[in-house]
């Protein structure tokens, strides 16, 4: 028995190399907020893969990334935290019970916070984490009150 759910697992996985996974638009984060982006996938079935924030000195991870219900049918899905590579996770998305297969839609969401004002990229990876399958710009902006207060400055300095 378990060498036929290990089998249908790396048959799931390897046909999941042909969904197309995808991150949902990202945007403009206040710096201390965050925003929510989804990786969705256009097939159905179990796959891997990797999430990776260039520079979590702008942008990091706003705690872990969560597997919705869509993407845990079976219960079998996981996310793993690598910190020594920087702002990484590897995630599987897996039901090992037929009767409640990983169809289509969204299955993970990422929470980003903003941390400095800038700019810096969300990447989806595939499972070998080399392949880039999609990737959102996100962009940090000051909070209002911080704009306010250098808008302010700059009315005192014109004045004098």
């Amino acid at each position: 028995m378990k060498k036929v759910l290990v089998v249908m697992l790396v048959l799931g996985l390897a046909s999941a190399a042909n969904a197309a996974l995808s991150l949902t638009p990202g945007g403009s984060v206040d710096v201390d907020k965050s925003i929510a982006i989804m990786v969705s996938s256009s097939a159905g079935g179990a796959y891997q893969g990797w999430l990776e924030i260039v520079n979590p000195a702008i942008a990091n991870f706003d705690k872990d990334p969560v597997i919705l219900a869509a993407g845990n049918t079976g219960g079998n899905s996981s996310m793993t935290a690598y910190p020594e590579f920087g702002a990484w996770y590897n995630f599987t998305i897996a039901s090992l019970d037929p009767a409640k297969p990983i169809l289509a839609g969204n299955h993970v969401t990422v929470n980003i916070k903003g941390i400095a004002q800038g700019k810096t990229v969300l990447n989806l990876y595939a499972d070998d984490a080399a392949t880039l399958l999609d990737s959102e710009d996100i962009t940090v902006v000051p909070e209002p009150v911080t704009l306010m207060l250098l808008g302010l400055g700059g009315l005192f300095l014109r004045r004098r």
